[in-house]
């Protein structure tokens, strides 16, 4: 039987901003906001360089969607942390 997989990445809620603004400190992390996802009680930071395997039934619930034009730009983060950009 094949199982599913899904790929998450470790985020953090409290997280530093390059020079005060809204821009990532670093190219490989992504920033959910809570203003453009309500599912989100505070801004989220998504880092890609720490993407870890887990099987779907440990997930415990499903809290929201992001965007296509959000997952386009997470998916060139993740490009990028792996070198292929």
């Amino acid at each position: 039987m094949k199982k599913e997989i899904i790929l998450i990445s470790y985020y953090v809620r409290r997280y530093k901003f390059k020079n005060g603004g809204k821009k990532p400190k670093y190219k490989n992390h992504f920033i959910f906001f809570s203003d453009d996802y309500p599912f989100l009680d505070k801004d989220s930071c998504l880092k890609c360089e720490d993407i870890r395997v887990i099987d779907k039934v440990r997930i415990k619930k499903h809290l929201g969607n992001i965007n296509k034009f959000h997952l386009n730009m997470l998916e060139n983060r993740i490009k990028f942390t792996f070198g292929f950009k």
